[in-house]
C-alpha cells in the first residue's frame, strides 16, 4: 500500500466513522432523508474537504514528490492544481456549517473536478500504462466515488429534505 493510499484511506475511514457516529447519536429520527443528508455531509467534509486541503498542500509544498506519486514529471501546473484543491477543500470543510445552495455549488464543482480527474486517471492508465499509486491507487477510486456520490446524493438530498410547512 502506497503512502497516498494510506493518507486518502484515512479520509475514507473518517467519513465512515463520522457518518456512523452522527447517525447513531442523532436525536432526529432515522429515515432516508436523514441518511442521505449525513452521507452527503461526510462525503463533502472528509472526501472533498480534508482530501482537497491535504492533496492541495501536497502539490504546493512537495511538488516533486506529488508528481512522482502520480507517475508524472514535476510541472508548474501543479501549483494551479494545488490551489484548486485547497480551494475546494475549504468549501468541503465549510459544508459542515453551511447547507442548501452551498452544498449544490460545492457538489457540482466536486462532480466536475473529481469526475474529470477520474477520467484523466483512467486515460493515463489505458493509454500511457501509468499505474503509479497516485494515478491508479485509492485516489482513483475516491475520484470515481465522489463524482458518483455527488450525482446521486445531491438530488436525493433535495428530494428528501424537509419542506417548511406553509403558514407555520
Amino acid at each position: 500500500m502506497s503512502p497516498s493510499d494510506v493518507i486518502f484511506g484515512t479520509f475514507v475511514v473518517i467519513a465512515v466513522i463520522g457518518a456512523v457516529a452522527m447517525l447513531v447519536r442523532s436525536p432526529r429520527p432515522m429515515g432516508v432523508g436523514r441518511l442521505v443528508e449525513v452521507l452527503l455531509l461526510w462525503t463533502l467534509v472528509a472526501l472533498v474537504g480534508l482530501s482537497g486541503l491535504i492533496g492541495g498542500l501536497f502539490h504546493l509544498l512537495t511538488p516533486e514528490m506529488a508528481a512522482r506519486s502520480i507517475g508524472w514529471e514535476p510541472s508548474p501546473f501543479q501549483r494551479e492544481v494545488g490551489f484548486g484543491d485547497v480551494g475546494i477543500g475549504v468549501l468541503g470543510l465549510l459544508s459542515a456549517r453551511l447547507r442548501g445552495l452551498f452544498w449544490w455549488a460545492t457538489g457540482i464543482w466536486s462532480f466536475i473536478f473529481f469526475g474529470g480527474a477520474a477520467v484523466g486517471h483512467f486515460i493515463e492508465q489505458r493509454v500511457a500504462g501509468n499505474f503509479a499509486p497516485g494515478n491508479a491507487g485509492l485516489i482513483f477510486w475516491i475520484d470515481v466515488f465522489v463524482a458518483v456520490a455527488m450525482l446521486v446524493l445531491l438530488p436525493l438530498y433535495q428530494l428528501t429534505r424537509p419542506r417548511p410547512t406553509p403558514g407555520a
